[in-house]
């Protein structure tokens, strides 16, 4: 199905009016179906906004770095509109549309920061398990990096072995509950001693992220970093 919906969003026509404010794009945008201005005022992380912790500070910097067992996190945008509305579209209804969008905007933050990814030997989407692949939702981070054929990327290295309530149902606590177990992802030997950067769609409370990182730890993976979609943060978790 995804590679039905891959070869099918390649041939959509490159729309002539912005996908965000319905105006006619007259002049050559940066972004594919985004006006200019719509483009340039996406919720986009800066680099003074740290992604655990919000704060104002380098992600480099700060103090909850060990508990998430990572040695860096960085996140392209905020989980703000219209950017979560479009994966939310893509994700459940399969707009083909978006779907490009969300391809194009992770493509050009690419070319602008693979400097910053260079050390790592692989670029693994989270993975999923079988029984979410059965339902219908779309893996989004994976075909989001899955059109730009990164060099590094590899999606076989890594398991999503036990079936678990999905994290978007869940609150704060109990996402923090249905992560705190071992065993949930199988980590392939030939990983250990690489650098991993992890890519994922959305996270909120990192939960799923920091078991897997943890887990990495454990079969001696050398270093791990996460990129991440959106960063939402978990304060709507806890009403």
């Amino acid at each position: 199905m995804l590679k039905l919906i891959s070869k099918t969003a390649n041939k959509l026509p490159l729309p002539t009016s912005c996908y965000g404010c319905q105006n006619l794009i007259i002049n050559k945008s940066a972004s594919y179906s985004l006006c200019q201005d719509c483009y340039d005022n996406l919720p986009r992380f800066n680099d003074s906004t740290c992604s655990f912790c919000f704060h104002e500070h380098p992600s480099n910097q700060c103090l909850e770095t060990d508990e998430w067992r990572l040695d860096e996190l960085r996140s392209i945008f905020h989980y703000h509109k219209p950017v979560s509305r479009w994966l939310l579209s893509f994700k459940y209804n399969h707009n083909l549309l978006v779907g490009r969008i969300l391809q194009d905007l992770f493509y050009r933050y690419w070319q602008l920061n693979a400097h910053l990814f260079e050390e790592y030997d692989f670029i693994i989407p989270m993975p999923r398990h079988k029984k979410f692949n059965l339902r219908p939702k779309l893996n989004a981070i994976f075909y989001i990096v899955k059109g730009i054929k990164l060099a590094k990327l590899r999606i076989d290295k890594i398991k999503h072995t036990k079936s678990l309530p999905r994290q978007a149902t869940l609150n704060k606590a109990q996402r923090e509950k249905n992560m705190s177990k071992r065993g949930i992802f199988k980590v392939d030997k030939t990983l250990s001693g690489k650098s991993i950067l992890l890519l994922d769609d959305v996270c909120t409370t990192g939960a799923t992220i920091r078991n897997l990182a943890r887990e990495l730890r454990i079969n001696k993976v050398k270093k791990v970093g996460a990129l991440v979609f959106m960063r939402e943060g978990w304060n709507r978790l806890q009403r």
